[in-house]
């Protein structure tokens, strides 16, 4: 599908690894990224609407957005996320172990290191609250509240996860939904983080339409950040795709995960992460 390119900012391959160490298994071992390199890798204007995002005034926003669980879900085969296989971990009781979701548990350490790098990106700390959108079994999330302070707040798809969540977990919130229909107010974030879940919803058509409502629940001026897509074998959306979009209101652009940050789950070649800002 071609789309009209109209002013875009986009990444394309950066070619700058940032400064980390070697994985040790302990996500507590992996450096954070040199926040100011990872910045300058970024198309200017871009840059400078996170560095806006991350020096703004502390948030008014609701602590605790209304959620109306369940809400037009459908987890049968013609849903658009196809949670049958996830739905399939979950009874298997996948969310004690360490791969929760995820095929293989050595991704474990790399994700919670990816959610601090959100975090420490987009600067997020006490005054924000954030979506975590397709939560999983709310691992990252909630180890990423508790070391940065900001309220969170989980959706995903199998209810089974969310009961585990919030079972488990203490330091976020969680709410059974479908994340495409997202049951918030307008303007309830200040952040949406995401990671191997937008490429669920298949193809580019049907992924601008989940950044469209993650938009609308986002306020003016905050920032979202959707991770490793274009890495599993189902995913058709290439990055290249997305280096071709304009959303009007909107500064997006996107990045190679192997190439800026210097790791990703499963060193997936093929990996990249769509960032955006919404205008003021």
């Amino acid at each position: 599908m071609g789309i009209r390119v109209l002013g875009i900012f986009v990444l394309l391959h950066s070619g700058v690894a940032l400064t980390i160490s070697k994985a040790s298994g302990n996500p507590a071992d992996l450096h954070k990224i040199d926040r100011n390199a990872f910045l300058k890798a970024l198309p200017n204007k871009l840059a400078h609407a996170i560095e806006q995002f991350a020096h703004q005034p502390p948030s008014t926003l609701r602590s605790d957005p209304p959620c109306l669980e369940g809400d037009g879900v459908n987890v049968s085969d013609g849903n658009i996320l196809r949670a049958d296989r996830y739905e399939e971990r979950a009874e298997k009781g996948r969310c004690d172990a360490p791969q929760g979701m995820w095929a293989h548990s050595r991704s474990a350490p790399i994700r919670k290191w990816k959610y601090a790098v959100m975090a420490d990106v987009l600067g997020l700390g006490p005054t924000h609250t954030v979506l975590d959108w397709g939560t999983g079994c709310g691992t990252e999330i909630n180890t990423a509240a508790a070391e940065y302070g900001f309220k969170a707040m989980g959706v995903d798809l199998v209810k089974a996860n969310v009961a585990w969540a919030q079972q488990h977990n203490s330091n976020a919130k969680y709410c059974w939904t479908d994340p495409h229909r997202l049951p918030f107010p307008d303007e309830s974030f200040d952040a949406v983080v995401s990671n191997a879940v937008l490429y669920h919803l298949d193809g580019l058509d049907n992924e601008l339409q989940g950044v469209q409502d993650i938009l609308r629940v986002l306020r003016p001026g905050g920032c979202g950040w959707m991770a490793w897509l274009g890495a599993d074998h189902g995913d058709r959306v290439k990055q290249s795709d997305w280096n071709n979009v304009h959303i009007p209101g909107v500064t997006l652009g996107t990045i190679h995960e192997m190439s800026t940050l210097g790791r990703t789950e499963y060193k997936s070649p093929t990996a990249y992460s769509v960032l955006f800002c919404k205008d003021t």
